[in-house]
């Protein structure tokens, strides 16, 4: 969730120009362990890094749906990983995050780059293309073209349950 937070904030501070910071809460498991990071990006100055009332909020655990749910609001987008078994509220979208992970880089750690995908979907200012440069530029050849397709999966089946909720 570091490196996605960060690849986030840096697609949209250096590659679409708008101003851009992120905060993280990591546990003290270096991987695996529960962790947060907040993005805020826009055309004004951010004044502050946390994001109390998200566009988008991503859920990859029971509890993290469960500590976070309330900061979604009428006008925020929420997405849950598919192996949640948490009581998902109504109109969330499920995507198979984890799953995707796994299957195009065999690692569920990329979940956060699988994020990300929806993320580009569901956010303004913000693109798969943009999220895949700043990907190639952080991450070596063939790390790189893994963590893209997962993204670009995730980004694919996203687009494809907003089209189906409307």
């Amino acid at each position: 969730m570091k490196l996605a937070g960060t690849i986030l904030s840096e697609a949209a501070g250096l590659g679409a120009g708008l101003w851009a910071t992120h905060y993280g809460q990591y546990g003290s498991a270096t991987r695996g362990g529960p962790s947060k990071v907040d993005v805020v990006y826009g055309s004004e100055r951010i004044t502050y890094a946390g994001a109390d009332h998200p566009d988008v909020l991503v859920a990859l655990s029971d509890g993290a749906l469960e500590s976070n749910a309330a900061a979604v609001g009428p006008d925020s987008r929420l997405v849950v990983d598919a192996d949640v078994d948490g009581d998902v509220p109504e109109g969330a979208l499920v995507v198979p995050l984890l799953q995707l992970a796994r299957e195009h880089t065999g690692k569920p750690i990329a979940a956060g780059v699988t994020s990300l995908g929806s993320v580009a979907a569901l956010a303004a200012g913000i693109t798969a293309d943009g999220l895949i440069a700043v990907i190639r530029e952080k991450l070596p050849g063939r790390v790189a073209e893994k963590n893209s397709a997962a993204l670009a999966a995730a980004y694919e089946l996203t687009q494809e349950q907003i089209g189906a909720s409307v």
